[in-house]
């Protein structure tokens, strides 16, 4: 005998607009719905477009304080999203991508198809010797970035943050105000790092048999073009996307060919294209 599965009551703000399949786009750690603007106006012209605040960010509550973690918590608020809907695709940049996995991952009928770009999905270079320098960086990152907020060093710890995706001297160079809107969202952006750091979804992947668009940046971090190559190696149905001169915020600072690209592989007859090398 099955029994239906219980989905957790909507608590997070999203924005939606348009008609039609549903697509819902995941921000990336300290980010919120806003960087998708461009992104909805374009998908809206055919679909219905879902922009959630994930927990912690935006107009969104915060984590609640329970076993489960924030990833475990974003993805059931998704998937309550996805269950309302019928379904739905998913767009998911950096932690947003990792979002996007887990919803796949845990209820994959209601999943149609899956736009990433650089999910942080750092587990799975755990335990690989070829790269061991690189998840000494990465845990040495967010260890930095949990012990600051846990001192309550927000700004220290938005400035760490920010530094490591965008380079440095992008900190100083961002207004105050929005300095203070990426510090106050840094205690759920370090739950963000304890949770991916702690999650090692490689092997279950390889079962996922959803299309999935896989785009990264051209001039992003080391770290995160293993992990693109990792997930290339495992996932069943995957096109890949470069974006020439992008870094791990391509999605935002080249949003003209990021969006260019999902919106062409969300039209129906793209799902089966054959894999792509680049993207303008």
């Amino acid at each position: 005998m099955t029994h239906p599965v219980q989905f957790a009551p909507v608590r997070v703000h999203s924005r939606q607009i348009g008609s039609g399949p549903a697509v819902v786009c995941l921000h990336s750690s300290g980010s919120s719905s806003a960087q998708w603007k461009g992104l909805i106006a374009q998908l809206a012209r055919e679909h219905r477009v879902i922009a959630p605040d994930l927990l912690g960010h935006g107009r969104s509550p915060g984590a609640d304080a329970s076993t489960q973690s924030i990833l475990g918590q974003d993805a059931a608020q998704v998937a309550s999203i996805a269950a309302a809907n019928d379904g739905v695709h998913l767009v998911g940049h950096s932690y947003g991508g990792a979002v996007a996995l887990r919803v796949a991952l845990d209820h994959p009928a209601l999943v149609r198809s899956l736009v990433l770009y650089e999910p942080v999905v750092f587990g799975v270079l755990q335990g690989k010797d070829e790269f061991a320098s690189l998840w000494r960086e990465i845990t040495q990152t967010g260890r930095t970035i949990v012990l600051h907020t846990r001192m309550r060093r927000l700004l220290a710890a938005a400035k760490r943050f920010v530094d490591y995706w965008s380079g440095n001297g992008s900190w100083l160079s961002m207004g105050t105000s929005r300095q203070s809107t990426v510090a106050q969202r840094m205690p759920a952006v370090a739950d963000h790092f304890s949770a991916v750091f702690d999650w090692q979804p490689l092997a279950a992947l390889r079962d996922l048999q959803v299309p999935v668009l896989l785009v990264h940046g051209e001039r992003t971090r080391r770290v995160t073009q293993a992990i693109v190559e990792l997930l290339a190696e495992n996932l069943p149905q995957v096109i890949q996307v470069r974006i020439r001169s992008a870094g791990h915020m391509g999605p935002v600072t080249h949003a003209e060919a990021f969006n260019a690209a999902a919106a062409h592989f969300l039209e129906p007859e793209e799902a089966a294209l054959p894999q792509l090398a680049l993207a303008a």
